[in-house]
């Protein structure tokens, strides 16, 4: 007996997520956003994983660390020479 798994909505999710992708790539560097979720099924995941975050960005700014909410700007790394 073979299984076989079905994924509603798996051919537009391809799209979905590509013109998503292009959204971020194409928004100025330190206006992106930090995390974006593609729901192609349109069952409701993506308002879950909005509520999700929600409760963790509430969490770390009650322990003090919602520095950790968003992207930190690094300076560029110095290269280590060997001696």
């Amino acid at each position: 007996m073979s299984k076989t798994i079905l994924i509603s909505g798996a051919s537009s999710g391809f799209g979905a997520l590509s013109a998503r992708l292009l959204a971020v790539v194409d928004t100025e560097k330190g206006q992106r956003p930090f995390r974006v979720h593609v729901d192609p099924s349109d069952d409701g995941a993506e308002v879950v994983f909005a509520v999700g975050d929600r409760i963790r960005a509430e969490f770390l700014r009650r322990v003090g660390l919602e520095d950790l909410l968003h992207p930190a700007n690094w300076p560029t790394a110095r290269r280590r020479t060997r001696r």
